[in-house]
C-alpha cells in the first residue's frame, strides 16, 4: 500500500475508483466498485433521514425546508414554493486544515496510531 495515485485535475467517480485501486493494489474495476459501494451506502442511509459522520472528513445530514412563499424577482408576484427534503455536507475541522496547508502529501483523515505509555 505504498504506492500512491497521483491526483491531477477533477477527479469523478472513474478517476476516484482508479485512484483507489491504485493505492489498494487491486484492479481498477475492484477500485471502482469499492467506491459505488461506499457511496451507495451513504447514499442510502441520508435518504433514509440518518446522518453520515466521517471523522477527519465531515458529516452528511438530511433536512428539511419548510413550504414558504417568496417573489417572483421578474414579476414580483409572490409564489408558493413547497417544502422539501435537502442534503447538507460540514467539513471536518481537520478537512478544512488540510484544504487551508494545500499539502497534497501530508492530506489523510486517518487518525494517528495511538502511542504506547510507559
Amino acid at each position: 500500500m505504498s504506492t500512491k495515485a497521483q491526483i491531477n485535475g477533477r477527479l469523478n467517480t472513474r478517476l476516484l475508483g482508479e485512484a483507489v485501486a491504485v493505492d489498494l493494489g487491486v484492479s481498477k474495476d475492484e477500485g471502482a466498485r469499492i467506491v459505488h459501494t461506499v457511496l451507495d451506502v451513504i447514499t442510502r442511509a441520508v435518504v433514509s433521514g440518518h446522518p453520515v459522520a466521517v471523522t477527519n472528513f465531515g458529516t452528511w445530514t438530511p433536512t428539511s425546508k419548510p413550504a414558504r412563499t417568496a417573489l417572483n424577482p421578474q414579476t414580483g408576484e409572490p409564489v408558493s414554493v413547497p417544502a422539501r427534503q435537502e442534503v447538507r455536507f460540514r467539513p471536518s475541522d481537520r478537512l478544512r486544515e488540510l484544504v487551508a496547508s494545500q499539502d497534497s502529501a501530508a492530506a489523510s483523515i486517518r487518525k494517528h496510531p495511538k502511542t504506547a505509555r510507559s
